[in-house]
């Protein structure tokens, strides 16, 4: 039988793939956690996965820094769905649960792939300027860097995200949690 799997996509833990086999499993940077964070922005004892009546329900547990579930901050139990991200400190997950997919869910195809890929702060600034519409002569001068610069940090990302076009890094990056969209009057990076 098939169980619900985390994918760190980002964090401590990036590229590690984890079966949610048991019940109930904990997670923090404490040692005595079923899954261990090794991240200051964790708390001790962060949040619990736990399996009732065949669905995987999350709830933090009075954790300093929040858990977050697409990019919204839990203030309850709250239950997961197959392709959920999950934000516990500076680690991004992908809650995965072969179960609940139907032919017509969408799907990131294979995100195993992108579990293993690990970005840098910089190219995560890039990915953001992109999602803005910026041309790589305006990421390279708002990041101080040459447009040749760019296009390697853009040549990277491409190769991280299995993509060839700009659109489809930005889209990819949003599936994944890596950036969030742009709102109106943001100017940083």
């Amino acid at each position: 039988m098939a169980v619900p799997i985390l994918i760190f996509i980002h964090g401590p833990l990036a590229g590690k793939r984890i079966d949610l086999a048991d019940d109930e499993h904990t997670v923090g940077r404490g040692d005595k956690n079923d899954i261990i964070v090794n991240d200051p922005l964790a708390s001790r004892v962060h949040a619990i996965f736990m399996r009732r009546g065949g669905v995987f329900l999350l709830e933090d547990l009075g954790s300093h820094n929040g858990t977050y579930v697409n990019d919204e901050r839990l203030h309850s139990v709250r239950q997961l769905h197959h392709g959920d991200r999950v934000g516990i400190g500076s680690s991004r997950i992908l809650f995965e649960d072969p179960t609940q997919i139907t032919d017509d869910s969408t799907q990131i195809a294979d995100a195993s792939a992108f579990a293993g890929a690990t970005f840098t702060q910089r190219q995560i600034q890039v990915l953001r300027l992109m999602a803005r519409g910026l041309s790589n002569k305006q990421i390279g001068e708002r990041l101080f860097v040459s447009e040749r610069t760019v296009k390697a940090y853009v040549s990277s990302i491409f190769e991280k995200l299995q993509v060839q076009k700009r659109a489809a890094a930005v889209a990819s990056a949003l599936r994944l949690g890596l950036i969030d969209m742009p709102r109106e009057g943001d100017t940083d990076a």
